[in-house]
């Protein structure tokens, strides 16, 4: 009685063992773009990543490499914050198996849309860089003499020391 109450606990041990969800390392490259060619480049260290915004987070090395480590198996959304680039988001899915599929987000695909992949370890390339709408201008002193407060200033500073009113 004993030896099979002893038995089903190191089955029932060895079975929640092997019933966890392998975990994967999510891994990839983020690449600068310059003069039009792509390349490895220096990242600012604010360049983060993160997987279902936020659940699971990492930050970019210099170089561009990422990693996330221990993600179980899902199916999630890459995002990354740039303040130098712009890149497009990723869909991965990631198998019990460990086993990591990579496709391209866009607005409209569902997740099952599965017939365009991107290779892996994943290598993203950024789409645009952010630019300001309207550029700031530069200083000018003219401008300041043209301000209307600057110039009511200006005339009651000069009347008071001339003492015409």
């Amino acid at each position: 009685m004993q030896h099979t109450r002893l038995l089903y606990t190191v089955a029932l041990i060895l079975l929640c063992c092997l019933s966890t969800a392998h975990a994967a390392l999510v891994e990839g490259r983020l690449l600068a773009t310059s003069y039009g060619r792509y390349e490895e480049g220096s990242f600012h260290p604010s360049t983060t990543l993160q997987l279902n915004g936020g659940r699971f987070r990492t930050v970019a090395l210099t170089n561009g490499q990422f990693f996330f480590p221990d993600v179980p198996s899902g199916k999630y959304v890459l995002e990354v914050k740039s303040q130098q680039y712009t890149f497009s988001k990723i869909h991965l899915h990631i198998s019990s198996s460990g086993e990591i599929m990579a496709f391209p987000f866009s607005i409209g695909n569902d997740w099952s849309n599965a017939h365009v992949s991107l290779p892996y370890p994943l290598m993203l390339r950024p789409r645009l860089s952010p630019t300001q709408f309207l550029s700031p201008e530069g200083l000018k002193v003219v401008r300041w003499f043209s301000n209307p407060l600057l110039l009511m200033t200006g005339f009651c500073l000069l009347m008071s020391r001339l003492n015409l009113y």
